[in-house]
């Protein structure tokens, strides 16, 4: 990938969930350990000083509440170490963003679009077989399509769904 286009950001997917008691360059070098890589200064130094890198930083919710606090503040000052030249998005559900706002200033929110009907009932399908009663039922639920819209709670109905059955959605 490097050998191909040194002016392609390198993509470096880290997730948070797994920071844990690491730093971000732990992070970071476990990721490239995980491919095979070795890691150290000198390759970091490289890749900073020549390539360009697109850190996608995903699951700031996941990371559990007593850690956030400092994951946050490493997270900024990653952000603000390397905003030149390189790009960070860090992701985080929208509900929870209004408490990590104030540690991310002036940078660009993006919000994902939610999920229509259609893609909504495509991602249930698998679950749902042929009970086409069901699949009515939920898309006169205005309420229930409309939670659904959320691509993470859809995929965890479909899921529970294939598990248990259906009661669970009536309760």
């Amino acid at each position: 990938y490097l050998a191909e286009d040194s002016s392609r950001p390198l993509p470096i997917y880290l997730e948070l969930s797994r920071l844990g008691a690491n730093d971000l360059e732990g992070l970071i070098e476990s990721r490239f350990l995980s491919y095979g890589l070795s890691f150290g200064r000198e390759l970091w130094g490289e890749l900073e000083r020549d390539q360009p890198l697109a850190f996608l930083l995903d699951g700031l919710s996941e990371v559990p509440p007593e850690d956030q606090i400092e994951t946050l503040d490493a997270l900024a000052q990653f952000a603000q170490d390397y905003r030149a030249g390189h790009h960070v998005l860090v992701t985080c559900r929208s509900s929870d963003f209004p408490f990590f706002r104030p540690w991310f200033g002036d940078f660009r929110q993006l919000r994902l679009q939610e999920w229509d009907e259609a893609q909504v009932m495509r991602a249930l399908a698998p679950a749902l077989g042929e009970q086409r009663a069901l699949a009515e039922a939920i898309r006169r639920n205005k309420e229930l399509l409309e939670l659904l819209r959320l691509p993470l709670l859809a995929q965890a109905v479909a899921q529970r769904v294939a598990g248990e059955g259906t009661a669970f959605l009536w309760r």
